[in-house]
């Protein structure tokens, strides 16, 4: 499980993987977005699961992304 936080905007993006599935939940400007996508395997959705975690990061600078206890 990812928890990520834009410190400077307040967003955050949740990660977890259940089983084969990858569920994403994102908070924007108070607006809550969830997502959920089945892979073949767990491994995939564990992968995916980094891969996104971190894509999120990428994209915000370093200062403002914290991450929160796994």
């Amino acid at each position: 499980m990812a928890n990520l936080i834009n410190l400077a905007s307040g967003d955050r993006l949740n990660l977890r993987v259940e089983g084969q599935i990858l569920l994403s939940e994102s908070v924007k400007n108070g607006k809550t977005r969830q997502t959920q996508k089945e892979f073949a395997s767990t491994d995939e959705a564990q992968k995916a699961c980094v891969k996104k975690e971190w894509e999120s990061l990428k994209k915000g600078e370093p200062k403002s992304l914290k991450t929160v206890a796994k």
